[in-house]
């Protein structure tokens, strides 16, 4: 296989109490209220900077792992990157992309992960391997990481200072459960790689397409409307600020093709 190369790519409160709170609890009390949370590409790129800028290196790379892989975050204070690089022929070309497990203590069970946007496998090349993405106690991690997420939101325009959430309001998760809010927005994402697979998805972190559908990433009449579009392959007249594909194989090749990697 080629080289893995990465050159640069272009430019693109006061803490809350018991911010990790249980999944179940969230999922029985929303009743899929927060299935439709997320950040689009534009935003994701945007937390890239943001989360460098304010908080340093190692809490992007929890951002953008989390957004790309999905860990609940007490497993994610505590991951030791595992990534082995793989490649996907698209085309004649063939593209690099990261391959991991990571187990979740609460299913008892071993996820296999994924990284497709080039820039997330760029950042895990830099962490060392068998060694804690950030090597401070869990406790300082989700204060830290809370606090710069919820700042950009902030910024993003997702929640307002002034603005007390009730629960079922998506503005509740955004301000009181920060970094699970990404796991959500994960949950979008992958469904937008996948023309709206819940089966496929679901392998990837989710007891069943059921949960995942319900109360992470809903369906909706536009995604249905999208079924069968390909930001690579069968582009739209008019774009959005959330890419969809066939296939996660085209959305690899689109982004090292939009994120000057190719």
């Amino acid at each position: 296989p080629p080289p893995l190369f990465f050159p640069t790519p272009p430019p693109p409160t006061q803490l809350l109490s018991g911010l990790v709170g249980s999944e179940m609890c969230i999922r029985d009390s929303s009743k899929g209220d927060y299935s439709r949370v997320h950040l689009n590409n534009i935003e994701f790129t945007k937390g890239l900077e943001y989360i460098e800028k304010h908080a340093g290196f190692e809490y992007k790379a929890l951002y953008a792992l989390t957004h790309e892989m999905f860990p609940r975050p007490e497993t994610l204070y505590n991951y030791m990157p595992n990534i082995e690089i793989q490649y996907a022929d698209v085309d004649g070309k063939s593209y690099p992309y990261g391959e991991a497990s990571i187990y979740e203590k609460k299913q008892k069970k071993h996820y296999e992960k994924i990284i497709l946007d080039p820039r997330v496998l760029k950042i895990t090349s830099e962490l060392k391997k068998g060694v804690p993405v950030c090597n401070k106690p869990p406790k300082t991690i989700e204060k830290t990481l809370s606090k710069v997420l919820r700042d950009f939101y902030r910024e993003l325009g997702k929640i307002n200072s002034e603005v007390k959430y009730e629960k079922g309001q998506e503005g509740w998760l955004y301000t009181n459960r920060p970094i699970y809010t990404l796991r959500h927005s994960a949950a979008m994402l992958w469904m937008s790689r996948t023309n709206f697979n819940a089966t496929l998805v679901a392998k990837l972190g989710w007891e069943d397409p059921k949960t995942l559908s319900t109360y992470y990433a809903k369906t909706t009449v536009k995604n249905v409307m999208q079924s069968g579009m390909c930001y690579y392959c069968r582009p739209p007249q008019t774009k959005t600020s959330m890419a969809v594909f066939c296939s996660p194989t085209h959305a690899l090749a689109y982004y090292f093709r939009v994120f000057n990697f190719a």
